[in-house]
């Protein structure tokens, strides 16, 4: 770390029962966007049900670790995520008051500005 970089703040995981309940609290609906959101191991599961049926042949675009948009676009657009109001970067909480839903695609567009700030773009 060179003497002009901040030190970054380690990110805890968001316990997942607090990620549920932010997902049915916002109706799994993008709090940027009003879209409504995908679970992403839904669409897993989902390709490999569909992978398991012999008369099917793939590729399938269902899902992708990575969220690639030529591997699997669905989640690249819909996969829900769980956003900071106030980014984590710029000292936001992991509580649940500062904790919204969003799709991956408006997740990226807001990067680390504030909540306000990507709403007035």
């Amino acid at each position: 770390m060179t003497e002009t970089a901040s030190p970054q703040r380690k990110r805890k995981a968001i316990p997942l029962d607090r990620q549920v309940r932010v997902l049915f609290r916002d109706k799994w609906l993008c709090h940027l966007c009003g879209y409504p959101t995908v679970f992403p191991l839904a669409l897993k599961y989902l390709e490999r049900l569909v992978m398991s049926r012999e008369a099917v042949a793939g590729p399938f675009a269902y899902y992708h670790f990575r969220y690639r948009h030529d591997a699997a676009p669905m989640l690249d657009y819909l996969a829900c995520v769980i956003d900071h109001r106030e980014s984590h970067a710029r000292g936001g909480s992991g509580e649940e008051e500062n904790l919204v839903t969003a799709c991956n695609k408006c997740n990226m567009r807001k990067s680390d500005r504030a909540y306000v700030e990507h709403i007035k773009k």
